[in-house]
């Protein structure tokens, strides 16, 4: 008889158990995930907005810098250690806040869509506030007051 009144109680607990974890589940499976925004906002460099508004915009386009030119031909491996390359300077010359040099990336006719995706994101992960994109390049330079 004691046997039996030990397997009721364990066959309780179990089930009680059971119900527990399905509860814990759904309250978990309820409750918002982040999301992670993939989206990059960019503002396209037009030329004929400086001829319209020359006060305030002024001065050469892009700014007058030292630029590294990089290349970037649509060959997937080398456009990939283009890219690293280019986000190590990126990242140097925003440690040394070089206002002196910047970045030039070329993107030739064959180059792929990723290339373009994955040079925004690198300007965003390393926090650039001064870029412009052309349709088939991107300049990066730091200017004196962009300091965070």
């Amino acid at each position: 008889m004691s046997n039996l009144k030990h397997q009721r109680l364990y066959v309780i607990i179990n089930i009680l158990a059971v119900c527990l974890l399905f509860l814990l589940l759904w309250v978990f499976m309820r409750q918002p995930r982040p999301v992670r925004n993939r989206l990059v906002t960019f503002i396209m460099f037009d030329p004929e907005r400086v001829k319209q508004y020359p006060e305030v915009l002024r001065g050469p386009y892009p700014a007058k810098r030292n630029y590294q030119l990089i290349r970037l031909t649509g060959n997937n491996k080398a456009d990939s250690l283009s890219l690293e390359y280019s986000r190590l300077v990126i990242h140097r010359m925003q440690q040394e806040h070089d206002t002196l040099n910047g970045i030039h990336l070329q993107f030739e006719r064959g180059t792929r869509y990723w290339t373009l995706i994955t040079a925004l994101d690198i300007l965003v992960q390393e926090g650039a506030q001064s870029y412009m994109v052309e349709p088939a390049d991107i300049w990066f330079m730091i200017y004196p007051g962009d300091r965070e």
